[in-house]
């Protein structure tokens, strides 16, 4: 045990330290706007659609077909955006929450159903690294990083040493970069919904309400 802690006092722990905030970022802008255009559209559908309605009805016209189908499916609409900010956030749940490194996730399900295996592998090899100067790498034997621990020990404490900063660095850097590509992954797709829902929306009330201001 106490070759364990002189082992871990020489590990540099530092680069366990992941980057997110520009992802966090990003990710609360997307969550900002979404819920400020689904607050406007519903105002907008609730108390302002049907006085347009009365208008347009009396005026005996009709508005444009996109207006009408997109009033008709709007809570389908929205219903899409809320979803997308819904996986956004379930996505990024777990990448956010296994940055501190504090338990083993292969045995948890909302981490099996949102994380591509490459991550969980990658996390998976980061705790047997951190485990194995107490010998212990969480019953996953077959890591590609045993054997060479298992060699630097052999030679010398300093030598363990040495190979758990090395492999930490590499194996917490691929880990980065996977989550990293999936953040992105996630943002635009969500992005894009969200955008083309704003596109949409501005497109249809726009013309309409202009129509309306002749009308009127």
């Amino acid at each position: 045990m106490q070759a364990a802690a002189q082992t871990y006092s020489q590990i540099n722990f530092s680069a366990l330290e992941t980057k997110t905030r520009k992802y966090n970022d990003a990710g609360s802008y997307l969550i900002a706007t979404a819920s400020l255009y689904i607050f406007i559209s519903f105002l907008f559908r609730m108390k302002v659609y049907p006085t347009i309605e009365t208008i347009f009805s009396n005026a005996d016209i009709t508005p444009s077909t996109n207006f009408i189908w997109l009033m008709a499916n709007w809570e389908l609409i929205t219903g899409i955006t809320t979803g997308f900010l819904f996986l956004c956030f379930a996505f990024s749940y777990p990448i956010k929450h296994i940055r501190d490194f504090s338990s083993d996730i292969s045995d948890k399900l909302l981490y099996k159903i949102f994380l591509p295996s490459s991550i969980r592998t990658s996390y998976s090899n980061i705790l047997d690294i951190l485990r194995f100067p107490l010998g212990s790498t969480g019953g996953t034997s077959a890591s590609p990083y045993i054997a060479s621990l298992t060699d630097a020990a052999k030679h010398s404490q300093n030598s363990l040493c040495e190979e758990i900063n090395i492999l930490l660095t590499l194996e917490v850097k691929k880990l980065e970069k996977q989550c990293d590509r999936l953040n992105k992954a996630i943002l635009s797709m969500a992005a894009i919904v969200i955008v083309l829902s704003i596109c949409l929306f501005l497109q249809t009330t726009y013309s309409t309400i202009f129509l309306l201001g002749n009308i009127v």
